[in-house]
């Protein structure tokens, strides 16, 4: 317990197998559409056994106050994050940020990672974190009007239990 571990799933995992696409063993070849893994969970509206981008530690943290950056110009892409470390030890996490394309003409992913950022912070202390998006996302709770559509993002409120 003297380092913090700082590996993240680069997966979801589901409860069940019945969660997963279907998978033929017998079959030399398989196509899969854009919904496997952590998006069809979403799109079928399973709560996963683990989320894209869990981790352990060994503290915990609060993630809030998202805020999309403005320049003169409009949206900079830049979401900024209120993070606590709420525990009795440092610590790191990794800020997400998910956007979604909302009025989209083809059927989409609820939500896709459009940015990250990883923080490392003493006990009990808070810090704002700029988590870079690419042009077309958007923040918490807000909407961001462009020539592409309507589009919005969202902080992952997934929380692990602590008896892991």
């Amino acid at each position: 317990g003297a380092a913090e571990p700082g590996g993240r799933l680069p997966f979801a995992l589901p409860r069940d197998e019945s969660h997963l696409v279907p998978f033929d063993p017998d079959a030399d070849t398989a196509t899969y559409d854009l919904f496997h893994g952590q998006w069809k969970l979403d799109r079928d509206g399973v709560e996963p056994h683990r989320p894209f981008g869990a981790g352990l530690g060994y503290t915990t943290f609060e993630v809030g106050g998202a805020e999309v950056a403005h320049t003169p110009a409009g949206w900079s892409g830049d979401v900024v994050v209120r993070v606590t470390n709420t525990g009795r030890r440092p610590g790191a996490t990794v800020v997400q940020v998910y956007g979604s394309k909302l009025d989209s003409r083809y059927e989409r992913p609820l939500r896709r990672l459009v940015g990250f950022g990883r923080v490392e912070l003493a006990a009990g202390e808070v810090r704002e974190v700029a988590v870079r998006s690419p042009s077309g996302s958007t923040g918490h709770g807000c909407t961001n009007r462009a020539p592409g559509g309507s589009r919005s993002a969202s902080m992952p409120t997934t929380r692990l239990p602590s008896s892991i």
